[in-house]
């Protein structure tokens, strides 16, 4: 997905875009509750499970790999020759605009990510980071303007 974003304080991201994939946030996180090791995996589209089931694999696995692929520099707008199409790069739906998605990005700092981590920074990229909140604009100035402000709001 083309996006653009903001760096923030704690290697938080604020970021906005114009077309969304409606697979690229299939599962959320609920940290852990105090006292306990580790939060929860839940999945927001319940198409997942159907297509974990005709698969044979976890559903809430599924999701998160979905999730991670989204993530990628790759994902965006998928090509044919020379004409760019309203389908994802990634997995071929078709893509949703809505307005502009803007969206908080925070590192993750579950033992999960610490592995992806230390591969993206051998590489020389930036793990995946978990979504805080997402909102939508309906022009590309309203959410640059948000996300200003959201970091702004931030560091004060």
């Amino acid at each position: 997905m083309s996006s653009w974003f903001l760096r923030g304080a704690e290697g938080r991201q604020y970021n906005w875009a114009k077309f969304v994939c409606p697979n690229a946030d299939p599962v959320s996180y609920t940290p852990a509750e105090p006292g306990a090791t580790e939060g929860m995996w839940s999945l927001t589209r319940p198409e997942v499970s159907s297509a974990a089931a005709a698969i044979g694999a976890d559903a809430v696995m599924l999701g998160q790999l979905l999730r991670q692929r989204h993530a990628s520099h790759t994902a965006g707008r998928l090509r044919v020759g020379d004409r760019v199409t309203d389908r994802c790069a990634i997995c071929g739906a078709k893509m949703i605009r809505k307005g502009f998605r803007a969206w908080i990005d925070e590192p993750d700092d579950s033992d999960d990510a610490s592995t992806q981590r230390r591969i993206a920074g051998r590489l020389g990229f930036e793990a995946p980071g978990r979504t805080l909140r997402t909102t939508w604009h309906p022009t590309k100035r309203e959410a640059e303007a948000w996300a200003r402000h959201e970091r702004n709001r931030a560091q004060a």
